[in-house]
């Protein structure tokens, strides 16, 4: 799986053009549970957004239990950890919330900027053009809580994602040799970095490098 071409997503901490792009709200209120003021301040923003929304991670202890195949082969049976890119299973660690604890998002409805009302003007969002379609947004706010976003833009399967702790934003073709696929909030960490995994073989991919 590889990330999309840097000129068809970025992160956007800026105001919205006006052109119709549309907003993936309808299904992220669903799941957001409070309201977040924006911030053009990256560090200010872990400050006052990203942290309260990881009370789990707050309370965990220092001799938190790291990852380890045979730690972790009761809670993913499925999950081949024969072939693997991690050299030290130290990196991982448990974030708190079990697998799928932090709910992904599939196929989110969307309605234009002109008929938006919540988001202030400057809202971060991230963005993600492909010719020929209308240009979609997805805001900070919501992918807060919901961390992946499995949606279809022009044909092209995509899983739009969003790290808070790292506060990083990458949108990522959801192709792949084995078949097109669709992705879920693992629960675990890899240098502070959320890692996903993919539902159709259950293998765990960092967000960070994909």
């Amino acid at each position: 799986m590889a990330p999309l071409l840097a000129r068809l997503t970025k992160w956007l901490p800026c105001a919205l053009p006006n052109k119709p792009f549309h907003l993936a709200l309808s299904q992220f209120r669903e799941g957001a549970r409070r309201h977040y003021p924006a911030s053009s301040h990256s560090d200010q923003m872990i400050g006052e957004t990203h942290a309260p929304i990881s009370p789990y991670r707050q309370l965990l202890p220092l001799g938190q239990p790291r990852a380890a195949p045979t730690f972790w082969v009761h809670e993913w049976p499925n999950t081949d950890f024969e072939t693997t890119s991690v050299t030290s299973w130290v990196e991982i660690l448990s974030g708190g919330p079990a697998k799928d604890g932090i709910p992904a998002l599939n196929d989110p409805t969307f309605h234009t900027v002109a008929n938006e009302t919540a988001l202030q003007p400057r809202e971060p969002v991230i963005t993600l053009e492909i010719a020929g379609e209308t240009p979609r947004a997805y805001p900070i706010r919501y992918l807060t809580w919901h961390e992946i976003v499995n949606d279809t833009v022009g044909g092209i399967p995509v899983a739009v994602t969003f790290c808070p702790l790292c506060n990083s934003g990458i949108t990522f073709d959801r192709r792949t040799t084995a078949g097109t696929l669709s992705f879920g909030v693992s629960g675990k960490l890899r240098n502070s970095d959320m890692i996903m995994f993919d539902r159709e073989t259950e293998s765990w991919w960092q967000q960070a490098i994909g």
